[in-house]
């Protein structure tokens, strides 16, 4: 009796899940593949534009943290100047003491104005004979003037004077000839002018002179060069005239020969013209004379940019 309840009892459980399984209903994806979903789009908040061209930007802010420690715990102590800066002077002195190189010295002075710089420099040595007819002495002095006109001034404004002379002397022997007790002394000296003007618009000039006397003592040979040049533009936009001028002459005179003389004059006259900007047109005379022949001739030339680094000329 108690097989058949148990029998029935499972019999009914049966019929009761098949009944379950026929009622339940499948989703689409599940019979086709497919299903739509659809998604909702977020809201992202919107970011708030900044000028690159910011206070920000041009005045950062830096936390203290990002900042480095540039206080020292112990401050230095500033002293109170007692002189104006005008009134100090540049100096510098050297002196030298060797086995056989004594005494060396040099001294350099320097003062500067408003527009006006002045330079003064003194030197001497003596070297021993480290063999016998060895030694070498020499000095002198060098004195330097610059002098600048302020670019607001009515009178050549950029306008540059320099006024310079340096003479030093020498003694030694030539211990490695034939002659090696035979002594030379000479003496040079040097003087230097010029006056250029190149921050003009229209009107460029320019004079240089140069002077050298140069003399051997055993000999009585004396050597006195002379170099003067100068220049002139005037320019207007882009057509530009000018010219330039060299002088140089030479004079020797010792005992054995007589005193020589020898001139060279050196001219040029130009028109320069720029039609583009890539494009240079320069031609003129030529004019040259020395002691013996005269020369005469046109010349032209012509440049032109192919790129920023080159440049062909002809």
């Amino acid at each position: 009796m108690k097989k058949f309840y148990l029998f029935f009892l499972i019999l009914s459980l049966r019929s009761f899940a098949q009944n379950e399984q026929q009622s339940i209903e499948l989703p689409d994806f599940v019979i086709t593949g497919k299903q739509s979903i659809e998604i909702q789009a977020a809201q992202k908040p919107k970011i708030e534009l900044i000028s690159i061209l910011s206070k920000d930007f041009f005045t950062p802010q830096y936390s203290p943290e990002e900042l480095p420690i540039l206080i020292n715990s112990v401050p230095t102590q500033i002293l109170p100047t007692i002189k104006l800066s005008q009134d100090y002077y540049t100096g510098k002195v050297n002196l030298m003491l060797g086995k056989y190189t004594y005494p060396l010295g040099e001294l350099f002075l320097a003062k500067s104005f408003d527009n006006y710089l002045i330079n003064a420099k003194v030197w001497g040595s003596n070297t021993k004979e480290y063999i016998p007819n060895a030694g070498y002495n020499n000095s002198g002095f060098q004195f330097s003037n610059d002098l600048f006109i302020s670019t607001k001034s009515d009178f050549l404004p950029g306008t540059k004077f320099n006024i310079d002379a340096t003479y030093w002397r020498d003694s030694y022997k030539f211990f490695g000839s034939i002659n090696p007790t035979e002594k030379r002394e000479t003496n040079n000296f040097n003087a230097k002018l010029s006056v250029v003007n190149k921050y003009l618009n229209y009107f460029h000039f320019g004079l240089n002179a140069n002077g050298d006397i140069y003399k051997i003592n055993e000999n009585n040979l004396k050597e006195i060069y002379i170099n003067t040049s100068g220049f002139i533009e005037f320019s207007l936009k882009d057509f530009i005239i000018g010219g330039n001028v060299v002088y140089q002459k030479q004079s020797l005179k010792d005992d054995i020969l007589k005193e020589r003389n020898y001139n060279n004059f050196d001219s040029k006259g130009y028109v320069e013209i720029i039609p583009f900007d890539f494009l240079k047109v320069k031609g003129g005379i030529a004019f040259n004379s020395n002691s013996k022949f005269n020369f005469f001739s046109p010349f032209a030339n012509a440049e032109m940019k192919l790129d920023n680094n080159l440049s062909l000329a002809v």
